[in-house]
């Protein structure tokens, strides 16, 4: 069973999850704990948990604004392929594994958005 502490949970092997927004707590994002219970055929239960960071669209460097600042890590990646997911640093913001103009074009359509407490 998966758990992904947002009042959603489902069963199953390969599952997929979009959270319905970020938690922005007045100075950081709070991340979600999402658990994973496996229980085997003998009824014997294990779980992990793993806490997952849900930023606003178009905020790369995580400071809460959409501004200049999040060009910087889109420019430092500009076109390189992703090797790993955790090489860009969130730069790659339509997950198409090219850092682009389209990375950018997320950081203009929210630009000067800043993150309001949600709790």
């Amino acid at each position: 069973m998966w758990d992904f502490s947002d009042g959603s949970n489902t069963t199953g092997t390969n599952v997929s999850h979009t959270y319905p927004h970020y938690v922005w707590d007045g100075a950081d994002y709070v991340p979600y704990t999402v658990e994973l219970t496996v229980t085997d055929n003998d009824n014997n239960t294990d779980n992990t948990t793993l806490e997952v960071n849900v930023f606003m669209q178009g905020d790369v460097n995580g400071d809460g604004v959409v501004n200049i600042e999040d060009v910087v890590p889109i420019g430092k990646a500009w076109r390189a392929s992703v090797p790993s997911i955790t090489y860009n640093d969130g730069a790659d913001l339509n997950n198409d594994n090219t850092v682009n103009i389209m990375d950018v074009a997320y950081v203009g359509l929210n630009w000067r958005n800043h993150a309001v407490q949600i709790v």
